[in-house]
């Protein structure tokens, strides 16, 4: 069985190359199923099946049905010691200087950076920092990140109460609503944010 994986911290590149991906196997005649499709036997028209999953943490590797080919795509990086054996594995990374906005989240230096790289990027980026750090004060251990990048979180954490990294959330959910809308733009919508993570 071949299986890829597609992780890393840039979910935009990951995320367009998993579109990619699939978009290229469907001009080549594959079908394309979700894993867990209950019709994972073989197809009377075609002989060649991508199955597809965005949440890893659900697959039993040493269980998984026989198929041929399995496309990953995971809203992180993955450890390698979490990698199945013998699985391709294409990593996206961030520019460094979102991650050092993303570590910068609750002080001031944060709305100079936060404007030095695409809104869209910053504004999911930020939405996900903000929930990952809620995530580790809660229940660290089903977080599938490496070790060093769950000790980033929990250090990052620990300068927010729960209930403010709740609140944050709130705020973020109803900010993207808002820019969606037209009611806000997301250059106002990334300040606001910021600026209700400084203490």
């Amino acid at each position: 069985m071949e299986i890829t994986i597609l992780h890393g911290e840039d979910l935009v590149s990951s995320r367009a190359r998993f579109e990619e991906i699939i978009s290229k196997v469907k001009e080549k005649g594959w079908e394309v199923r979700p894993l867990g499709d209950k019709s994972q036997g073989e197809s009377l028209f075609s002989t060649d099946i991508l199955f597809t999953s965005e949440d890893i943490s659900k697959i039993n590797f040493k269980k998984l049905p026989r198929i041929d080919s399995l496309l990953i795509w995971n809203d992180g990086e993955i450890a390698k010691t979490k990698l199945p054996a013998g699985a391709k594995s294409e990593k996206f990374d961030l520019p460094k200087k979102l991650f050092a906005l993303l570590e910068s989240i609750g002080s001031k230096n944060s709305f100079a950076l936060s404007h030095e790289e695409p809104k869209e990027l910053v504004f999911a980026m930020i939405g996900r920092q903000i929930r990952d750090m809620y995530w580790v004060k809660i229940d660290e251990k089903t977080l599938i990140y490496p070790d060093w990048r769950i000790s980033k979180l929990k250090s990052q954490a620990n300068r927010f109460t729960t209930e403010k990294l709740r609140d944050l959330i709130t705020l973020l959910s109803k900010l993207d609503l808002d820019a969606k809308t037209g009611v806000t733009t997301l250059p106002v919508a990334l300040d606001l944010v910021l600026a209700g993570a400084i203490e």
